[in-house]
C-alpha cells in the first residue's frame, strides 16, 4: 500500500515494489541498509554504529535479527527495546532449537529442510560449544524435483566446510535421495558416514 515499507534481504536478486512504498534491503553487502559489519561474541553491529545483544549462533539467523530490528525501527520501536527483545531471543522448534536428552545436546533444525537451509544449519553447527563428539543427522529433502540427486550431492561443501571449523565425528543419513552422499563422502574418504534407507520404529 502507498506509505509503506517493504523489507527485503539484499541477496543479489532485484526486487519489485508498488509506487510509493519505500524499500530498504537488510543483510551483510556493501548495498544493505541497514548493513550487518560485525558478529562477534553474541553482539551484532550495524553500519550505523548501533549494537543489539543476540545470542542465537548462525549467520543466518543473524541476518534474521537485522530483518527485525529494521521491521522493530519502522514501526517505532526504541532501540533499548530492541535490544531487550533480541537479549532473549531464542531458536523456534524446528529452526535450531536445542534439547537435551541423556546428557546429549540435540539441535533440531529440520523444519521443511531446503538446501539453503541445510548448509545455513551446518555452517552454524561450529558455532556451538561441545566438549564432546558432533554427529549431524540428515535426513531427504523433498520436492526437488528431477534436480534431488545433484543438491543432496552439494550438501557435501557444506559438510566440509563445517568439519573443517569444527570436527564432525559422524553423519548419519536417511532416506533414498541421501545414498548418493553417503556413497560420495565413503568414496573420498572425507567422513564417516552411514546410511539407511528408512529407519523403524525402533530406531
Amino acid at each position: 500500500m502507498p506509505g509503506g515499507l517493504a523489507i527485503v534481504h539484499e541477496d543479489g536478486h532485484a526486487v519489485d515494489v508498488p509506487d510509493g512504498v519505500g524499500l530498504l534491503r537488510h543483510g551483510v553487502s556493501s548495498d544493505s541498509i541497514p548493513r550487518l559489519i560485525s558478529r562477534a561474541s553474541g553482539i551484532l553491529t550495524l553500519d550505523d554504529g548501533s549494537c543489539f545483544e543476540f545470542p542465537v549462533p548462525g549467520p543466518h539467523h543473524a541476518v534474521n535479527a537485522v530483518a527485525a530490528i529494521t521491521a522493530a525501527r519502522a514501526c517505532g520501536m526504541k532501540d533499548s527495546e530492541i535490544h531487550a527483545a533480541l537479549a532473549v531471543s531464542l531458536p523456534s522448534d524446528g529452526r535450531g532449537a536445542i534439547s537435551t536428552h541423556g546428557g546429549i545436546d540435540f539441535i533440531n533444525d529440520a523444519y521443511n529442510a531446503n538446501p539453503d537451509s541445510v548448509a545455513a544449519a551446518l555452517m552454524m553447527f561450529p558455532e556451538l560449544e561441545s566438549s564432546g563428539r558432533r554427529v549431524v543427522i540428515l535426513g531427504d529433502m523433498l520436492e526437488l524435483g528431477d534436480q534431488s540427486t545433484r543438491l543432496h550431492l552439494e550438501l557435501q561443501s557444506a559438510l566440509m566446510q563445517a568439519h573443517m571449523k569444527s570436527p564432525i565425528g559422524q553423519v548419519l543419513l536417511v532416506g533414498k535421495e541421501m545414498a548418493a552422499l553417503q556413497k560420495s563422502l565413503a568414496c573420498e574418504n572425507l567422513l564417516s558416514a552411514e546410511h539407511w534407507e528408512q529407519l523403524d520404529d525402533q530406531a
